[in-house]
């Protein structure tokens, strides 16, 4: 363990298997060699090996430092023209290298932070990345030896965006109603962000074919059924639908009925198996 000064706390976890930086305060100075000592530990990462990046901001001020410093692009640890300089030099492995990156932000910061800045493009080749507002989920991703590549079906939103949609206020409606094809949940502390629309409902479950597939998420995914329930959107509202599953899907502590679509409210929270689901927006 060392710390890169009284504010960054550098370690290894997993027998050196995750490069963790827990950072306590932030402003312009302490960014800049936060960022040079990553970029000089990815400089000489084994290119046959995956970095992997945990960024333990779960303190509520660092948080937002964070989200103003980097300019809302959640994964742009390359600050400065310096560090972007280092950065193309990263490009130069070979071209399946990638860094997966988790990036843990306060739960106070969900209400601002919904979705993933839109990184550069030297930064989309290279990293592959996550919000998390629950460290042990995060740490799980980073751990597992799965493809982590991302599929066509889900990706980064811009956060611009995503803000620009809570002043118009898509958040305070009783009802949820979609304002892009998006899909925005909250599954045991990890975000995810899924296209849907009307003649492309989302089917959740723990296989590859789903369209949201929760077994990276650990043992609580052993109870998800490969083709668990069904979210649909009609007429600017979302519906949820069992699709037979053998652990049952809930609102709340009621079961629903297999094959019987209901409406999801904003901000409610739902359970797949013994995994909770909270909609965002």
């Amino acid at each position: 363990m060392s710390h890169l000064n009284l504010q960054v706390q550098q370690s290894w976890l997993y027998h050196k298997r995750i490069l963790s930086y827990v950072v306590y305060s932030l402003n312009n100075s302490i960014m800049l060699e936060w960022s040079q000592d990553i970029l000089h530990m990815l400089a000489d990462w084994p290119s046959t090996e995956t970095p992997r990046l945990f960024f333990d901001l779960s303190n509520p001020n660092t948080s937002m430092s964070y989200f103003v410093l980097t300019g809302r692009d959640l994964f742009n640890f390359a600050s400065t023209p310096k560090a972007r300089a280092e950065l193309d030099e990263l490009v130069e492995k070979p071209s399946d290298f990638r860094i997966k990156l988790a990036v843990l932000l306060s739960k106070t910061m969900v209400g601002v932070v919904t979705g993933s800045g839109r990184s550069t493009n030297i930064l989309r080749q290279l990293v592959v990345g996550k919000v998390f507002f629950d460290r042990e989920t995060a740490l799980q991703w980073l751990n597992a030896d799965d493809n982590y590549i991302p599929d066509s079906r889900t990706h980064a939103i811009d956060v611009k965006e995503l803000l620009s949609e809570t002043d118009m206020g898509l958040l305070s409606s009783e009802t949820y109603r979609v304002g892009v094809n998006e899909l925005r949940l909250l599954v045991n502390g990890s975000l995810e962000i899924v296209p849907i629309s009307e003649s492309h409902p989302v089917i959740i479950g723990r296989s590859a074919r789903a369209d949201l597939d929760l077994s990276t998420h650990g043992k609580p995914s052993l109870t998800v059924s490969r083709q668990h329930a069904q979210i649909s959107l009609s007429s600017g509202e979302l519906n949820i639908m069992d699709l037979g599953s053998t652990n049952g899907t809930y609102i709340g502590d009621k079961r629903l009925e297999s094959g019987k679509p209901i409406t999801i409210q904003h901000d409610e929270e739902i359970r797949i198996g013994a995994l909770n689901i909270r909609i965002l927006f």
